[in-house]
Protein backbone atom coordinates (compact mmCIF):
# COMPACT_ATOMS: atom_id res chain seq x y z
CA UNK A 1 0.00 0.00 0.00
CA UNK A 2 1.16 3.11 -0.90
CA UNK A 3 2.51 5.46 2.43
CA UNK A 4 1.96 9.33 2.22
CA UNK A 5 3.17 11.54 5.53
CA UNK A 6 1.44 14.88 5.88
CA UNK A 7 3.60 18.54 6.18
CA UNK A 8 1.73 21.14 7.85
CA UNK A 9 3.35 25.11 8.38
CA UNK A 10 1.89 28.01 10.15
CA UNK A 11 3.72 31.92 10.76
CA UNK A 12 3.76 33.63 13.64
CA UNK A 13 1.39 35.75 11.50
CA UNK A 14 -1.02 33.15 10.41
CA UNK A 15 -1.22 31.85 14.43
CA UNK A 16 -2.09 34.76 15.48
CA UNK A 17 -5.00 35.24 12.91
CA UNK A 18 -5.75 31.61 14.00
CA UNK A 19 -4.75 29.40 11.63
CA UNK A 20 -4.35 25.69 11.99
CA UNK A 21 -1.84 23.06 12.06
CA UNK A 22 -4.38 20.56 12.95
CA UNK A 23 -6.81 21.94 10.64
CA UNK A 24 -4.12 21.75 8.02
CA UNK A 25 -3.69 17.99 9.21
CA UNK A 26 -7.12 17.08 9.32
CA UNK A 27 -7.85 17.73 5.46
CA UNK A 28 -4.33 16.40 4.77
CA UNK A 29 -5.39 13.53 5.84
CA UNK A 30 -8.91 13.17 4.74
CA UNK A 31 -7.70 13.27 1.17
CA UNK A 32 -4.96 10.39 1.96
CA UNK A 33 -7.48 8.16 3.25
CA UNK A 34 -9.64 8.87 0.01
CA UNK A 35 -7.11 7.02 -1.80
CA UNK A 36 -6.59 4.19 0.46
CA UNK A 37 -3.53 5.09 0.81
CA UNK A 38 -1.17 4.31 4.70
CA UNK A 39 -1.33 7.06 6.87
CA UNK A 40 2.53 7.81 7.80
CA UNK A 41 3.73 10.96 10.07
CA UNK A 42 2.69 14.49 10.74
CA UNK A 43 5.61 17.00 10.24
CA UNK A 44 4.49 20.54 11.78
CA UNK A 45 6.47 23.55 11.80
CA UNK A 46 4.64 25.93 13.69
CA UNK A 47 5.62 29.64 14.20
CA UNK A 48 8.15 29.10 11.02
CA UNK A 49 8.17 31.64 8.10
CA UNK A 50 8.15 30.11 4.58
CA UNK A 51 10.97 32.23 3.21
CA UNK A 52 13.71 29.40 3.97
CA UNK A 53 14.15 25.53 4.20
CA UNK A 54 15.89 25.74 7.55
CA UNK A 55 12.82 24.49 9.72
CA UNK A 56 13.45 21.62 12.36
CA UNK A 57 10.61 19.17 11.00
CA UNK A 58 11.38 19.71 7.18
CA UNK A 59 14.39 19.24 7.66
CA UNK A 60 13.32 15.93 9.03
CA UNK A 61 10.78 15.21 6.35
CA UNK A 62 13.70 15.77 3.61
CA UNK A 63 16.00 13.22 5.50
CA UNK A 64 13.12 10.88 5.69
CA UNK A 65 12.43 11.35 1.88
CA UNK A 66 15.94 10.37 1.02
CA UNK A 67 15.96 6.95 3.31
CA UNK A 68 12.43 5.79 1.30
CA UNK A 69 10.55 5.97 4.36
CA UNK A 70 7.27 6.89 2.03
CA UNK A 71 5.91 7.30 -1.01
CA UNK A 72 3.95 10.97 -1.29
CA UNK A 73 4.21 14.29 0.57
CA UNK A 74 0.54 15.76 1.27
CA UNK A 75 0.40 19.58 1.66
CA UNK A 76 -2.67 21.86 2.41
CA UNK A 77 -1.14 24.07 0.09
CA UNK A 78 2.16 24.60 -1.76
CA UNK A 79 3.39 27.48 -0.23
CA UNK A 80 3.37 25.12 3.06
CA UNK A 81 6.21 24.27 1.78
CA UNK A 82 8.09 27.08 0.87
CA UNK A 83 7.01 30.70 -0.30
CA UNK A 84 9.94 31.11 -2.21
CA UNK A 85 10.05 30.07 -5.86
CA UNK A 86 13.69 28.94 -6.02
CA UNK A 87 13.33 27.02 -2.57
CA UNK A 88 10.75 25.30 -3.88
CA UNK A 89 11.45 24.20 -6.90
CA UNK A 90 14.77 23.02 -5.05
CA UNK A 91 12.40 20.66 -3.17
CA UNK A 92 10.14 19.45 -5.64
CA UNK A 93 12.99 18.43 -7.67
CA UNK A 94 14.83 16.84 -4.49
CA UNK A 95 11.31 15.26 -3.44
CA UNK A 96 11.32 13.43 -7.09
CA UNK A 97 14.91 12.72 -6.95
CA UNK A 98 13.78 10.59 -4.43
CA UNK A 99 10.91 9.09 -5.84
CA UNK A 100 8.81 10.95 -3.59
CA UNK A 101 5.38 12.30 -5.06
CA UNK A 102 4.11 15.93 -4.25
CA UNK A 103 1.00 16.59 -3.28
CA UNK A 104 -1.83 19.44 -2.27
CA UNK A 105 -5.21 19.40 -1.18
CA UNK A 106 -5.98 22.54 -2.60
CA UNK A 107 -4.65 22.73 -5.71
CA UNK A 108 -4.58 19.60 -7.74
CA UNK A 109 -1.74 18.66 -10.78
CA UNK A 110 0.24 15.90 -12.25
CA UNK A 111 3.75 16.63 -11.86
CA UNK A 112 4.16 13.37 -14.46
CA UNK A 113 3.24 15.67 -17.36
CA UNK A 114 4.48 19.44 -18.73
CA UNK A 115 1.18 20.75 -18.12
CA UNK A 116 1.66 19.67 -14.67
CA UNK A 117 5.16 21.06 -13.83
CA UNK A 118 4.30 24.43 -15.44
CA UNK A 119 1.16 24.45 -13.21
CA UNK A 120 3.18 24.14 -10.04
CA UNK A 121 5.65 26.46 -11.22
CA UNK A 122 3.15 29.03 -11.64
CA UNK A 123 1.67 28.11 -7.81
CA UNK A 124 5.03 28.56 -6.93
CA UNK A 125 5.57 31.87 -8.45
CA UNK A 126 2.32 33.38 -7.05
CA UNK A 127 3.10 32.29 -3.74
CA UNK A 128 6.19 34.15 -3.62
CA UNK A 129 4.36 36.89 -5.30
CA UNK A 130 2.06 36.72 -2.63
CA UNK A 131 4.50 36.69 0.10
CA UNK A 132 6.00 40.10 -0.59
CA UNK A 133 3.13 41.77 -0.83
CA UNK A 134 1.95 41.19 2.41
CA UNK A 135 5.56 41.66 3.61
CA UNK A 136 5.38 44.98 1.56
CA UNK A 137 2.38 46.35 2.68
CA UNK A 138 3.18 45.19 6.98
CA UNK A 139 6.51 46.98 6.17
CA UNK A 140 4.96 50.08 5.07
CA UNK A 141 2.30 50.16 8.28
CA UNK A 142 4.85 49.72 10.59
CA UNK A 143 6.81 52.85 9.01
CA UNK A 144 3.82 54.35 9.10
CA UNK A 145 3.14 53.88 12.77
CA UNK A 146 6.78 55.08 13.77
CA UNK A 147 6.77 58.03 11.66
CA UNK A 148 4.26 59.18 14.08
CA UNK A 149 6.39 58.94 16.82
CA UNK A 150 4.67 55.51 18.32
CA UNK A 151 6.48 53.34 19.68
CA UNK A 152 6.52 49.61 18.87
CA UNK A 153 7.61 46.53 21.17
CA UNK A 154 8.17 46.70 25.11
CA UNK A 155 9.37 49.68 26.82
CA UNK A 156 13.06 49.73 27.52
CA UNK A 157 14.29 50.28 30.76
CA UNK A 158 13.46 53.47 32.50
CA UNK A 159 10.32 53.84 30.07
CA UNK A 160 6.87 53.39 29.90
CA UNK A 161 4.34 52.57 27.24
CA UNK A 162 1.27 54.81 27.22
CA UNK A 163 -0.91 55.79 24.24
CA UNK A 164 1.28 54.54 22.02
CA UNK A 165 4.19 56.41 23.10
CA UNK A 166 6.96 56.49 25.87
CA UNK A 167 6.87 58.14 28.96
CA UNK A 168 9.36 58.11 31.83
CA UNK A 169 9.26 55.76 34.52
CA UNK A 170 10.45 57.60 37.22
CA UNK A 171 11.93 55.52 39.70
CA UNK A 172 13.77 53.19 37.09
CA UNK A 173 14.75 56.67 35.39
CA UNK A 174 16.41 57.49 38.76
CA UNK A 175 18.66 54.26 38.26
CA UNK A 176 19.46 54.83 34.53
CA UNK A 177 20.85 58.61 35.47
CA UNK A 178 22.85 56.95 38.59
CA UNK A 179 24.16 54.66 35.98
CA UNK A 180 25.57 57.03 33.58
CA UNK A 181 26.69 59.16 36.56
CA UNK A 182 29.18 56.91 38.12
CA UNK A 183 30.38 56.24 34.81
CA UNK A 184 30.73 59.52 32.75
CA UNK A 185 32.41 60.94 36.27
CA UNK A 186 35.37 58.17 35.65
CA UNK A 187 35.93 58.72 31.98
CA UNK A 188 38.85 59.81 32.23
CA UNK A 189 39.91 58.27 35.52
CA UNK A 190 43.07 55.69 35.68
CA UNK A 191 40.62 53.15 38.26
CA UNK A 192 38.41 52.49 35.48
CA UNK A 193 35.02 51.50 36.64
CA UNK A 194 34.66 47.74 34.46
CA UNK A 195 31.09 46.86 33.86
CA UNK A 196 31.75 44.02 36.31
CA UNK A 197 32.57 46.53 39.04
CA UNK A 198 29.55 48.72 38.04
CA UNK A 199 27.18 45.11 38.26
CA UNK A 200 28.27 45.04 42.46
CA UNK A 201 27.63 48.64 42.75
CA UNK A 202 24.08 47.96 40.62
CA UNK A 203 22.91 45.11 42.80
CA UNK A 204 23.72 46.71 46.01
CA UNK A 205 21.26 49.53 45.06
CA UNK A 206 18.50 46.53 45.73
CA UNK A 207 16.61 47.75 42.36
CA UNK A 208 14.36 45.07 40.33
CA UNK A 209 15.34 44.74 36.87
CA UNK A 210 12.27 45.05 33.74
CA UNK A 211 11.81 41.60 34.28
CA UNK A 212 11.47 41.41 37.67
CA UNK A 213 9.55 45.05 38.25
CA UNK A 214 7.33 43.16 35.58
CA UNK A 215 6.57 40.12 37.64
CA UNK A 216 6.54 41.28 41.21
CA UNK A 217 8.65 38.23 41.96
CA UNK A 218 11.57 37.62 44.23
CA UNK A 219 13.73 35.60 41.47
CA UNK A 220 16.96 35.52 39.55
CA UNK A 221 15.77 38.06 37.29
CA UNK A 222 16.25 40.85 40.52
CA UNK A 223 19.77 40.70 39.58
CA UNK A 224 21.61 42.68 37.38
CA UNK A 225 24.26 40.85 34.94
CA UNK A 226 27.07 42.79 33.08
CA UNK A 227 25.59 42.13 29.67
CA UNK A 228 22.06 44.06 30.52
CA UNK A 229 23.58 47.75 32.07
CA UNK A 230 26.27 47.18 29.00
CA UNK A 231 23.22 47.62 26.75
CA UNK A 232 21.16 49.84 28.80
CA UNK A 233 24.46 51.65 28.73
CA UNK A 234 24.74 51.61 24.36
CA UNK A 235 21.22 53.01 23.79
CA UNK A 236 20.68 56.19 22.45
CA UNK A 237 17.38 56.54 23.41
CA UNK A 238 17.99 57.66 26.96
CA UNK A 239 19.31 60.71 25.09
CA UNK A 240 15.81 61.11 23.71
CA UNK A 241 15.92 60.06 20.27
CA UNK A 242 15.50 56.63 19.03
CA UNK A 243 17.02 55.79 15.45
CA UNK A 244 14.83 52.99 14.18
CA UNK A 245 14.74 51.14 10.79
CA UNK A 246 18.52 50.96 10.61
CA UNK A 247 19.15 47.37 9.31
CA UNK A 248 18.33 44.99 6.97
CA UNK A 249 18.52 41.42 6.18
CA UNK A 250 22.00 41.05 4.08
CA UNK A 251 21.25 39.28 0.76
CA UNK A 252 24.69 37.42 0.38
CA UNK A 253 24.83 35.01 2.82
CA UNK A 254 28.40 35.79 3.96
CA UNK A 255 29.27 38.36 6.10
CA UNK A 256 26.54 39.80 8.86
CA UNK A 257 23.18 38.70 8.39
CA UNK A 258 21.78 42.24 9.03
CA UNK A 259 23.64 45.50 7.36
CA UNK A 260 23.51 48.94 7.98
CA UNK A 261 20.21 50.62 5.86
CA UNK A 262 20.88 54.14 3.86
CA UNK A 263 20.76 57.09 6.10
CA UNK A 264 18.19 58.72 4.62
CA UNK A 265 15.54 55.26 5.18
CA UNK A 266 16.16 55.41 8.68
CA UNK A 267 13.38 56.72 11.16
CA UNK A 268 13.79 58.75 14.50
CA UNK A 269 10.93 58.53 17.29
CA UNK A 270 11.60 61.73 19.59
CA UNK A 271 10.72 60.18 23.82
CA UNK A 272 11.93 62.34 26.72
CA UNK A 273 15.14 62.14 27.45
CA UNK A 274 16.41 60.90 30.96
CA UNK A 275 20.51 61.66 30.38
CA UNK A 276 22.24 64.48 28.02
CA UNK A 277 23.99 63.03 24.53
CA UNK A 278 27.23 65.06 26.61
CA UNK A 279 27.04 62.41 29.22
CA UNK A 280 26.21 59.49 26.80
CA UNK A 281 29.48 60.66 24.84
CA UNK A 282 31.47 60.41 27.67
CA UNK A 283 30.25 57.12 28.29
CA UNK A 284 30.51 55.58 25.35
CA UNK A 285 34.37 56.90 25.56
CA UNK A 286 34.73 55.44 28.62
CA UNK A 287 33.11 51.41 27.39
CA UNK A 288 35.27 52.28 24.51
CA UNK A 289 38.45 52.05 26.71
CA UNK A 290 37.48 49.13 29.13
CA UNK A 291 36.91 47.33 25.76
CA UNK A 292 40.18 47.57 24.22
CA UNK A 293 41.55 47.00 27.83
CA UNK A 294 39.79 43.70 28.00
CA UNK A 295 40.90 42.78 24.29
CA UNK A 296 44.62 43.13 25.81
CA UNK A 297 43.80 41.11 28.83
CA UNK A 298 42.58 38.82 26.72
CA UNK A 299 45.44 38.28 24.34
CA UNK A 300 47.49 38.07 27.66
CA UNK A 301 45.11 35.02 28.54
CA UNK A 302 46.22 32.90 25.39
CA UNK A 303 49.63 33.13 26.51
CA UNK A 304 48.47 30.89 29.49
CA UNK A 305 48.69 27.69 28.97
CA UNK A 306 44.97 26.36 30.23
CA UNK A 307 43.03 29.43 29.75
CA UNK A 308 39.35 28.93 28.60
CA UNK A 309 40.32 25.25 27.73
CA UNK A 310 40.07 23.80 30.88
CA UNK A 311 36.15 23.60 32.86
CA UNK A 312 34.30 23.59 36.22
CA UNK A 313 33.34 20.57 37.98
CA UNK A 314 30.95 22.46 39.54
CA UNK A 315 28.95 24.47 37.27
CA UNK A 316 30.46 23.57 33.63
CA UNK A 317 31.99 27.35 33.41
CA UNK A 318 35.28 27.81 31.67
CA UNK A 319 38.67 28.70 34.04
CA UNK A 320 40.09 31.73 33.57
CA UNK A 321 43.04 33.08 35.21
CA UNK A 322 44.32 36.26 37.80
CA UNK A 323 47.77 37.23 38.46
CA UNK A 324 48.25 37.74 42.54
CA UNK A 325 50.68 40.52 41.94
CA UNK A 326 51.94 41.66 45.79
CA UNK A 327 51.96 37.59 46.25
CA UNK A 328 53.47 37.44 42.71
CA UNK A 329 51.74 33.94 42.15
CA UNK A 330 48.53 33.05 39.52
CA UNK A 331 45.56 31.11 39.89
CA UNK A 332 43.49 30.01 37.75
CA UNK A 333 39.66 30.39 38.60
CA UNK A 334 36.14 29.64 37.37
CA UNK A 335 34.54 32.33 35.84
CA UNK A 336 31.09 31.51 37.33
CA UNK A 337 32.54 32.84 41.16
CA UNK A 338 32.47 36.03 39.90
CA UNK A 339 28.65 36.33 39.17
CA UNK A 340 26.84 38.54 41.59
CA UNK A 341 23.36 36.27 41.37
CA UNK A 342 21.90 34.57 44.84
CA UNK A 343 21.92 31.64 42.79
CA UNK A 344 23.90 30.08 40.11
CA UNK A 345 26.96 31.64 41.98
CA UNK A 346 29.76 29.08 41.45
CA UNK A 347 31.42 28.41 44.91
CA UNK A 348 34.92 26.65 43.45
CA UNK A 349 38.00 27.52 44.74
CA UNK A 350 41.14 29.09 42.88
CA UNK A 351 43.84 27.01 41.79
CA UNK A 352 47.35 27.73 42.20
CA UNK A 353 48.66 27.42 38.66
CA UNK A 354 51.35 24.87 39.30
CA UNK A 355 49.41 22.58 41.05
CA UNK A 356 47.19 22.07 37.64
CA UNK A 357 49.74 22.77 34.38
CA UNK A 358 52.57 20.79 36.04
CA UNK A 359 49.77 17.51 36.23
CA UNK A 360 48.45 18.35 32.79
CA UNK A 361 51.82 18.72 30.84
CA UNK A 362 53.28 15.43 32.60
CA UNK A 363 49.81 13.02 30.93
CA UNK A 364 50.56 15.08 27.47
CA UNK A 365 54.19 14.23 27.92
CA UNK A 366 53.25 10.43 28.53
CA UNK A 367 50.24 10.45 25.17
CA UNK A 368 53.15 11.77 23.27
CA UNK A 369 56.08 9.41 24.29
CA UNK A 370 53.61 6.68 24.16
CA UNK A 371 50.29 7.37 21.75
CA UNK A 372 49.02 3.53 22.52
CA UNK A 373 47.82 5.91 25.64
CA UNK A 374 45.04 7.25 23.57
CA UNK A 375 43.37 4.55 22.42
CA UNK A 376 42.55 3.33 25.65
Amino acid sequence: MKKAVIYTRVSSEEQIKGSSLDEQGKKCKYLIKSQDWDVGDVYQDGGRGGENIERPELQRLMSDAKEGKFDAVVVYKVDRLSRSLKDFLELQDYFTSHSVELISVLEPFDTSTPTGRLFINMLGSFAEFEHSQIKERINMGQKAYMRKGNWKGNAPYGYDVKNKKLVIKKDEAKVIKKMFKLVSERCYDTNRLTLMKLQKIVNSWDVPTKKAGNNKKESDSCFWVASTIRNILKNHVYTGVKQVNKLTKNPNKEGNKRIIKPKEEWIEIRVPAIISQEVFDRVQMALKRNSEFAWRKSKKNEDKLLAKIIYCTECGRKYTYWNAHKKQKTYYYCQGTKQNRRSNKCTASYIADYRIEEPVWNRLKEFILNPSLIEK
